[in-house]
């Protein structure tokens, strides 16, 4: 009998899955212990390369792609340049370059993801105590540019 993992996931997600999950541990990991650059990096790469498996790769080149829609630049190269920063070994500035990429890439995406958080039980509470997260979702979301699905 095929359990719910394998009916819903092939191997490469299941192996994409794990190196973003890998990929972002790392991250939480690297920030924790004060811009570790080691640690970023692994993290970094982890999550970039989870993507294609998870995603598909004509999916991930289509999304990250600025020649197709020229409002994703400021995006991609914040994005991008923070990672290479990360790898150079200049963290913090790494850092906030790509949650400023994260953020114009991603900030049509958070009210979706601030709704599935809201449905865990007991984190729908505490996230309606913290006041700054409503405002934050809607503002990142006001200030993205909204892409057509790929």
């Amino acid at each position: 009998m095929l359990s719910v993992v394998d009916t819903f996931f092939n191997d490469n997600r299941k192996i994409g899955i794990i190196l973003i999950t890998t990929g972002c541990i790392l991250l939480t990991l690297g920030v924790v212990f004060l811009f570790d650059p080691a640690l970023l990096a692994m993290g970094n790469i982890l999550f970039i390369g989870g993507m294609p498996f998870v995603f598909g790769f004509m999916r991930c080149l289509r999304f990250f792609n600025p020649l197709e829609n020229s409002s994703k630049w400021k995006g991609v190269v914040p994005f991008f340049g923070g990672v290479f920063l990360v790898l150079m070994k200049w963290p913090v500035f790494g850092m906030l370059l790509e949650m400023y990429g994260i953020i114009r890439l991603f900030g049509s995406y958070f009210p979706m993801i601030f709704t599935m958080l809201h449905q865990v039980p007991g984190l729908g509470s505490l996230l309606d105590r913290i006041p700054f997260i409503k405002d934050f979702v809607s503002s990142a979301a006001a200030h993205a540019p909204k892409y057509p699905n790929v």
